[in-house]
């Protein structure tokens, strides 16, 4: 069994929202799902813009932090490409930015339909 499963490189991803909009997400619950699918939406179309490829991702939604406090976060393994471009000593792959800023702007797209 060992032997059929492929040796591929991943790396864990962690998408987490901001302390100030914690509340809206723990009143609207109903958002938690498309928080989740946004956030494997974006690591999807970062691939697809840099390598041309889709990527394979599992996802799990944590809604509470280790301190028991409502922090919902999302994280997932993913993999696609077997090179060590991921990450670079003190670059991080994924601009934190970047990812905020597709982030945020989905999450107003989403509240103003």
């Amino acid at each position: 069994m060992a032997e059929d499963v492929l040796q591929v490189n991943h790396r864990h991803v962690v998408f987490t929202i901001d302390e100030v909009l914690r509340e809206i997400f723990q009143r609207h619950r109903h958002l938690l799902k498309p928080l989740m699918d946004e956030a494997v939406g974006i690591i999807q179309e970062w691939f697809k813009k840099k390598f041309k490829m889709t990527p394979g991702i599992i996802a799990g939604l944590h809604t509470f932090g280790a301190q028991m406090n409502f922090n919902p976060h999302v994280h997932m393994r993913n993999h696609g490409r077997n090179e060590d471009k991921w990450r670079v000593e003190g670059i991080r792959l994924y601009t934190v930015s970047n990812v905020e800023k597709t982030m945020a702007d989905r999450c107003i797209e989403a509240n103003t339909q």
